[in-house]
């Protein structure tokens, strides 16, 4: 188990570095699969995300 938690964390921090270089995907699958990282990995609150990628439920 700890292993498929670090491999999320590793995923998100890859995904956090493509966001801040601009790169964005669209659709609603891409929105269910970040607020899934969102909430396993270890991001604390949403005010760290640009307002960019936050979501609305």
């Amino acid at each position: 188990m700890a292993e498929f938690e670090s491999q999320i964390k590793h995923r998100t921090k890859e995904l956090k570095n493509l966001f801040s270089k601009g790169i964005r995907v669209v659709g609603q699958s891409w929105k269910k699969g970040w607020y899934k990282i969102l909430r396993i990995s270890l991001v604390d609150s949403f005010t760290s995300i640009p307002s960019v990628f936050r979501l609305s439920r």
